[in-house]
């Protein structure tokens, strides 16, 4: 879409575990990647999603800490291959044609500081997992829902050794 000023501007929309609730079962906080088997299954769930350029994979919440609180329905289910599945489900999906394709980058709820017990480099390592499962089916990354800088400048370290747009929601917490 272009604007008066010449500039364009794209409209995104961010999926989120709320679209699939089959996917991500938050009553017994599980992730049961099953129904991405059901090849329709992206389509009926985001069949409704009109006038969007880009897609946001529901994969905010999918790094290696976050997952790390959640059950999965394989036993060798890690953070590559549930981020590696989904983008593929979503790319192969026809609510996906004709647009392009974000991976979405969310926070791992580590703070790192001189009493963490994780250093910046393993925590740029985990950000690195997630980013190259996601990277062969995505168009750029968008990083939302950081409110530390460590936190923020580590995923934007790892998204940038791709070399593809990365985007940054960056939103002011009310200090609680």
């Amino acid at each position: 879409m272009n604007t008066d000023d010449g500039h364009k501007r794209c409209r995104i929309f961010a999926a989120s575990e709320i679209l699939f609730p089959e996917l991500f079962n938050r009553a017994d906080n599980k992730i049961c990647t099953e129904v991405l088997e059901n090849k329709e299954y992206i389509d009926i769930k985001a069949g409704n999603i009109v006038n969007v350029d880009i897609f946001g994979l529901p994969t905010e919440k999918l790094n290696r800490f976050m997952l790390s609180e959640l059950k999965t329905d394989l036993d060798a289910l890690n953070c590559a291959t549930i981020n590696h599945m989904i983008a593929e489900a979503v790319k192969h999906s026809s609510a996906a044609k004709g647009r392009r394709i974000a991976g979405v980058i969310g926070s791992s709820g580590i703070f790192i500081d001189p009493f963490s017990e994780i250093s910046f480099t393993e925590l740029i390592s985990a950000y690195d997992e997630q980013v190259r499962a996601l990277d062969e089916h995505v168009d750029l990354f968008i990083i939302k829902g950081i409110s530390s800088m460590s936190d923020m400048r580590a995923a934007l370290l790892s998204c940038k050794k791709t070399e593809k747009p990365v985007f940054t929601v960056i939103s002011p917490t009310n200090g609680d």
